[in-house]
């Protein structure tokens, strides 16, 4: 993969969400969807900014594809439009999940899968009853 990349890419927007050691030189990011972007030093905007960033700031990049997954490019600190369009990504993917989840209620009470077997309780006493092998 080259070191230039598509100005035309489309711009990701995202919260660290890991950095490696400084000497390691990389971070993670995860976007309202929480898809994971592997981020290297060298693509942040000025070079400095690496060194400022921790887990939970909020930064926007241009997305590629590389062979290990998806990479950030040209990484920059969000702009208070950018982290509102963030907030409405992450609202919009938080109503859908719930919209998703409320369906299943739609149709009367929501299945459970629990055995009939042994409860937890029943299951712990038991444990505890039996001697220790050494």
């Amino acid at each position: 993969m080259s070191r230039h990349h598509d100005e035309n890419a489309a711009r990701g927007l995202g919260i660290i969400s890991s950095i490696a050691p400084r000497a390691k030189g990389f971070i993670f990011a995860t976007d309202a969807q929480n898809t994971e972007y592997f981020i290297h030093c060298s693509v942040c905007r000025p070079a400095l900014l690496f060194d400022e960033l921790m887990p939970g700031d909020k930064v926007s990049f241009s997305i590629a594809s590389a062979p290990k997954g998806l990479r950030g490019h040209d990484v920059r600190r969000m702009t208070d439009s950018e982290e509102e369009a963030y907030r409405l990504q992450q609202r919009n993917h938080t109503e859908l999940l719930s919209e998703r989840r409320g369906n299943s209620e739609e149709f009367g009470q929501q299945q459970t899968f629990v055995d009939g077997g042994v409860t937890d309780s029943q299951d712990e006493s038991r444990s505890r009853n039996r001697p220790r092998r050494r």
